[in-house]
């Protein structure tokens, strides 16, 4: 298919099915002819994981087509349609080789995807990924491009579409295992420059990029060029057109565009605002997450109870996926949860050997503390001193400034930590919060974090079975953080609270100083639809076969901030044996959140 740039949106009209017939006749019609967007010989689409046959040559270059498929998709409550057409339901393919066309996009470098819920009704196609064009000028003939993203997000390769609970498609999409951070972009036999300039279209997965992305331009010659587009982060709307002015090519040259210099020629044709404003919000902004990573000592007893659970769980199995979980996530500041002396690599696992997660996370710096509050140096020389379950902070140092940080307890023994066999197993009383205060390096403004995880549901009196967990929560919001973060600072609040919606102590919380990420989004209406739908975030069981399920104790609290992103990643990564499992039993959270003007 042969794609102009724009807006996409097509309308998918099903034909009935002939008396006796099983095969399915499909015409999918452009919504406004004046795209000039034409199908292709060749090209294929699927429903719920049957594809069409291809496209013949008597239909290719019109806008209007008949696609048929031999094999009738089953009865279901929804039908998903994807271009291209893939035999996986739910996936989708951005592609990694994308190629020169004049005044188009390649063929079949844009996917779409959409759904019904009745065959005969038809559907509507729109795109997940945003258009970019480049325009160039000057006189030598290019060979290729190579277009990466040095923020580490993935461009291209297989993506999963988000399913709403009644299984339709909902626009959203997450990089799956095997997806890459770069793409080729070939100009054939070579495309020859001129001083009117050239017009470069290709495609990206819509979404945040943490430092832009880049393009290498090489020429026939041997040289080549470098540009750099809004390093400091932008945001690319899925279905836009990003539109950038004629850029001279010169050989050995670097620039960037989008980064507040005199190039700065970003322009983009769709929406309020402009990519410029999108850069100074990526440059005073933070991007913060929360994971409770699920300690080594409840995988084992999670196994031994449960022989279902895939010994693929283990800390030696997993590790190195809640690794990557994190590294993809690519946040500059985290709190995690559940980290014990297994998960810190204090000491071995239940195989006598050590698994540390330091070793596979190097561009973070950790801030922890032991039962006795004893912070453990970079290098974890202090002697392991019964570091039990507990909290942590990781951080970048090369986005943030540590300026000071703690550890206190949200319980009565608040400064000093409880005893075992005193104060400890009292309600709430073995529960921690760890803290920072950091300096954001590109803005110069300070904020405090803070990462805690709230006693579990049930643990109480007999009057009152929660109290352990609304004791915390008071103890949170209502002494430990004022007490560390003044009013009116930047504060961020983040942890398993193990609690929601109604519960007494999600109340204590969000009646604090401190807006729940998620609920204020939802409010404001800027939260993705899949987050609306699914806002679970653990898996319904242990042994991964329930899905998200629906409750969501892992929250994100700020004050001073606004929140322009949420997410709950719910990808899987490869453990061990290289098969594909949850890293841990709940699911991180992602957000980025602009600094409010004081």
């Amino acid at each position: 298919m042969y794609l102009t740039i724009a807006l996409l949106s097509f309308l998918l009209a099903c034909g009935k099915e002939p008396a006796g017939d099983k095969s399915v006749s499909l015409t999918a019609s452009i919504e406004n002819p004046a795209l000039k967007t034409l199908w292709a010989a060749g090209d294929v689409i699927s429903i719920n994981g049957i594809r069409s046959e291809a496209l013949s040559k008597d239909q290719a270059g019109t806008a209007t087509a008949a696609f048929k498929l031999t094999q009738k998709p089953a009865e279901a409550s929804a039908y998903n349609v994807v271009y291209p057409g893939s035999t996986q339901q739910g996936r989708i393919e951005f592609p990694a080789l994308q190629q020169y066309v004049e005044g188009s996009v390649s063929r079949g470098a844009i996917p779409l995807a959409g759904h019904t819920a009745r065959l005969e009704d038809g559907v509507t196609l729109r795109t997940p990924a945003a258009i970019i064009q480049l325009s160039l000028k000057g006189s030598a003939t290019l060979k290729e491009m190579e277009i990466t993203s040095p923020g580490s997000e993935k461009i291209s390769g297989p993506f999963r579409l988000g399913m709403d609970k009644d299984g339709t498609c909902d626009g959203s999409i997450t990089a799956e295992a095997g997806a890459s951070g770069s793409l080729k972009y070939s100009f054939g036999e070579g495309l020859a420059l001129s001083g009117a300039g050239r017009d470069i279209l290709f495609s990206l997965p819509g979404g945040n990029y943490s430092k832009g992305f880049q393009a290498v331009i090489r020429a026939t010659d041997g040289t080549a060029m470098t540009v750099k587009v809004h390093p400091s982060g932008i945001k690319l709307a899925a279905a836009t057109l990003h539109r950038f002015d004629t850029i001279a090519y010169e050989a050995g040259k670097e620039m960037t565009v989008g980064g507040g210099s005199a190039d700065d020629n970003t322009k983009e044709t769709v929406g309020a605002g402009s990519l410029d404003a999108e850069e100074a919000k990526m440059a005073n902004s933070i991007k913060a997450g929360s994971f409770n990573i699920l300690s080594g000592a409840a995988r084992k007893n999670m196994m031994d109870k449960d022989p279902s659970v895939s010994k693929q769980r283990s800390w030696a199995n997993s590790y190195k996926a809640v690794g990557k979980m994190i590294e993809w996530l690519d946040c500059d500041v985290m709190g995690l949860q559940e980290v014990d002396w297994i998960t810190y690599g204090l000491g071995p696992d239940y195989d006598g050997k050590t698994y540390d997660l330091k070793d596979v996370l190097p561009g973070y710096k950790w801030i922890i503390y032991n039962l006795r509050t004893t912070k453990y140096d970079e290098e974890g020389l202090v002697t392991y001193d019964d570091i039990g379950t507990t909290d942590a902070i990781i951080y970048k140092p090369s986005t943030l400034t540590l300026v000071n940080s703690g550890r206190y307890w949200i319980t009565g023994t608040k400064f000093e930590p409880p005893v075992r066999g005193v104060n400890f197993d009292g309600p709430g009383s073995n529960r921690s919060c760890t803290w920072a205060e950091f300096k954001h390096n590109a803005s110069g403004k300070t904020f405090y974090f803070f990462s805690t995880h709230l006693d579990v549901p049930g643990k109480g009196t007999t009057e009152n079975p929660n109290e352990a967990q609304i004791i915390n929560a008071q103890e949170m919001v209502e002494w430990l953080a004022p007490l560390v973060a003044p009013e009116g600072s930047s504060s961020i609040i983040v942890g398993d609270m193990n609690c929601d919606g109604s519960s007494v102590a999600y109340k204590v919380l969000r009646s604090s100083r401190w807006d729940d990420v998620y609920d204020r989004m939802n409010i404001e209406g800027t939260l993705e639809y899949v987050d609306v739908q699914n806002k679970g975030t653990m898996n319904a069981n242990k042994n991964e076969t329930g899905g998200s399920g629906t409750w969501r104790p892992d929250h994100i609290l700020i004050e001073g901030f606004c929140p322009t992103y949420y997410r709950v990643a719910r990808e899987m990564f490869p453990t061990a044996d290289g098969s594909l499992h949850y890293p841990s039993d709940h699911f991180p959270l992602k957000v980025i959140l602009n600094f409010e003007d004081k």
